[in-house]
């Protein structure tokens, strides 16, 4: 927060405390240190990145699809535009990735996702039978690594007989902070589907990854 919103603003007739005081001073002192922000800068003052030192900032990546084609189909399981089928009992399948090259940092990272079941009638059944449906996994992979502590839906298969999400349809989302090396990164959300007998697969919908590097 800047100072210009400072978190505890006083107002009349009100007693202020003196930790909130310090919260307040702290975040314009912070820029005197040189933790810079939106105020300290004119339009269009920084033309190009090779303007700004490597570690000087944190930098944005994302990539998403559109929503507002998918969510009228998804109330019903159909497949709607954007969307990425999922087979039964398949490996880690991709389903957004981001590519940059990046400094030594930390990255965080942040993927959201709709999982909707696929049955084979879904106008008639979708809501009422669950017997096509999946365990469905999902995760975040950075350079071919899926990070166990992002898996939602269980990452041990072969210990959790009834693993992963098996419902009609639901949100996931998951984050981490993860460092890595100097060089050319790939960051992705991943999804798979265990082995359910009679399952039809899974389909992916409005799926996002957000990729931020902390580069101090």
């Amino acid at each position: 927060m800047s100072w210009r919103f400072p978190r505890f603003p006083t107002k009349p007739n009100y007693v202020p405390s003196v930790d909130d005081m310090n919260e307040n001073f702290f975040e314009f002192t912070e820029e005197l240190g040189g933790r810079l922000n939106e105020h300290n800068w004119a339009a269009n003052a920084i033309s190009a990145k090779a303007d700004v030192a490597q570690d000087a900032c944190f930098v944005w990546h994302s990539d998403d699809n559109d929503p507002s084609t998918q969510y009228p189909s998804a109330a019903i399981g159909a497949l709607g535009d954007g969307d990425i089928r999922v087979p039964q009992r398949s490996s880690w399948r991709v389903i957004k990735s981001v590519t940059f090259t990046s400094p030594a940092c930390l990255l965080w990272i942040h993927s959201s996702l709709q999982i909707t079941q696929d049955p084979d009638n879904p106008s008639n059944n979708y809501w009422t039978t669950d017997s096509k449906f999946n365990y469905a996994l999902s995760g975040i992979r950075v350079d071919g690594y899926v990070i166990p502590e992002t898996i939602v839906g269980g990452a041990e298969p072969d210990n959790d007989r009834a693993y992963g999400i098996r419902m009609p349809a639901v949100p996931v989302a998951s984050s981490t902070v993860f460092p890595v090396g100097a060089g050319p990164h790939t960051v992705s959300i991943v999804v798979k589907t265990g082995a359910k007998k009679g399952g039809e697969g899974i389909h992916v919908q409005a799926a996002e990854i957000i990729c931020l590097e902390m580069r101090r």
